[in-house]
């Protein structure tokens, strides 16, 4: 009798808690809750049965760390008609997005990426390496929005294919090794209007990263080559200038103050304010 009645109960408790019941052991009581929850919202949204299962089965293993009102927010942005994603790229990019929201990434960050690209349509492949790429290394250290930039960026100059997935991902490397994505950018975007070349570019960019693991301090290094660009009109003399600095650099001299002499600011004209009257 026993037996039944404990057989009974198991049942009603399979059935009551559908899926979370056979959720990872050691899963808590609250983690269980807060996928129930989320289950519901999904529910009231009326999503096809295996998606709602999907999504709360890929939150409830992040629901320790992620509270539910994120995991919505990411849904609802996932769902949204514009981005014209199927099912199987929304279950893919809401796992993506919940596992950067717990490495500390900023909820505004993972939307305009997933936005931006979309918007900017780079082609169905693209789009998917892009994603996935940015999102997947979306930290609390790093942004991807400056890719998003870079991205644009690139495609204005006339990069695609796999040359534009290769900037990328030499860029993502690059930020894995410790980089902040913003010096990147300040550096891909001061050179645009002076090194018109996409081997030069890659190729200047090189040498910077190479100069910043020897030892040079990125921001100083990043504001130098803005500086340097906006005084040159060659990509022969951006060069030249960013040369001299980095020999300035390495035998001694602190970079901003190489950078002062080689390409000292811009001197501002005192004018007399008596010639105004």
């Amino acid at each position: 009798m026993r037996r039944s009645v404990f057989a009974i109960m198991f049942l009603c408790t399979v059935l009551s808690a559908g899926m979370l019941a056979a959720a990872t052991p050691g899963m808590t009581i609250a983690a269980r809750g807060q996928a129930r929850e989320l289950r519901k919202s999904l529910i009231a949204k009326k999503l096809p049965r295996k998606l709602t299962r999907t999504l709360t089965q890929i939150y409830l293993r992040r629901a320790y760390a992620i509270d539910t009102e994120p995991a919505k927010a990411i849904v609802e942005v996932l769902l949204h008609e514009k981005l014209r994603l199927k099912e199987e790229e929304q279950t893919k990019y809401f796992a993506i997005c919940l596992d950067a929201l717990v490495r500390g990434a900023s909820m505004r960050d993972l939307v305009i990426t997933l936005r931006d690209v979309m918007k900017a349509d780079y082609g169905k492949k693209d789009n998917a390496f892009f994603i996935e790429s940015l999102l997947g290394i979306a930290s609390r250290q790093a942004s991807p929005v400056p890719f998003v930039s870079m991205l644009r960026i690139a495609t204005r100059s006339g990069m695609t294919g796999k040359r534009r997935r290769e900037f990328i991902t030499w860029a993502i490397n690059t930020v894995k090794r410790g980089e902040d994505p913003r010096h990147i950018l300040m550096i891909y975007e001061g050179i645009g209007k002076t090194v018109f070349s996409m081997n030069r570019q890659r190729e200047y960019l090189d040498k910077c990263y190479d100069a910043i693991r020897r030892g040079a301090p990125p921001l100083a290094l990043s504001t130098a080559v803005v500086r340097i660009a906006k005084q040159v009109r060659t990509a022969r003399q951006l060069n030249e200038k960013t040369d001299e600095i980095l020999k300035l650099y390495f035998r001694g001299m602190p970079l901003t103050k190489a950078a002062l002499r080689v390409v000292p600011p811009p001197k501002i004209e005192k004018k007399d304010f008596l010639e105004d009257y």
